[in-house]
């Protein structure tokens, strides 16, 4: 009876000790897999930082938070109820010119109007902060003439024909030609890229401030359209 204990004992010691010697693959990937999370959980946390540090140094120079993105998780959400972001502004005086004649009598209609533009960058769009293991990257929707504002409007001309009379039609077709004709000169000279010109120099400190992690800015390129052409009278 001594003797079956002992083998018995003996017989199992060994089967626990062989089950120990297997499992030990086991338990070293278990411990890799453990040590794997968590390092990538760690790096997680810390890419995160830094995208809201990155964020919060754009939001102290524009006053505007953008959206923070880390890997395909957002970690914070862009501000709401700021939907443009004004950076250059900048005075043109336009003139519109029309005449028409109808059976010999001929109407003469010249406006002169004095326009506030101002450029920057649409928020409807994303403005994100992408945040990789290399690079930090400020995502913005293309530069665009975000408003045009009358300032002053002066009839230079305003004549009538013996029977072709200027209306008050012909008047407000003017005025709104006058508006899209100071939208293109915003345009025509350049507003939209000062206003990135702009942008790139006041984020310019915060461009080289992450050691090892530079912020890129990256600007898409806008959607092409085709011209439209001017009513006429």
């Amino acid at each position: 009876m001594a003797l079956a204990i002992s083998v018995a004992v003996l017989c199992l010691a060994a089967l626990l000790a062989f089950r120990w010697v297997i499992d030990i693959p086991g338990r070293l990937a278990g411990g890799a897999a453990r040590e794997a999370r968590e390092t990538a959980s760690a790096t997680a946390r810390g890419l995160a930082e830094v995208g809201r540090s990155a964020a919060s140094a754009i939001e102290r120079v524009l006053l505007v938070r953008p959206r923070v993105v880390v890997g395909e998780r957002t970690i914070a959400e862009q501000q709401v109820g700021v939907t443009k972001l004004v950076l250059v502004e900048r005075d043109l005086v336009v003139t519109r010119e029309m005449e028409h004649t109808f059976l010999r009598s001929t109407k003469r209609l010249s406006l002169r109007g004095r326009f506030r533009a101002s450029a920057g960058f649409d928020l409807g769009e994303a403005f994100t902060v992408v945040v990789e293991d290399n690079r930090i990257v400020l995502a913005v929707p293309p530069p665009k003439t975000l408003t045009v504002e009358l300032l002053d409007l002066e009839a230079e001309e305003d004549r009538d024909g013996l029977w072709n009379k200027v209306t008050p039609e012909d008047r407000e077709v003017a005025a709104r030609e006058l508006l899209a004709s100071a939208r293109r000169k915003a345009d025509e000279t350049g507003l939209p890229s000062a206003a990135e010109d702009e942008l790139r120099k006041r984020l310019a400190d915060i461009v080289s401030a992450f050691p090892g992690k530079p912020v890129e800015i990256q600007v898409r390129a806008p959607e092409r359209r085709e011209p439209s052409g001017g009513g006429m009278l």
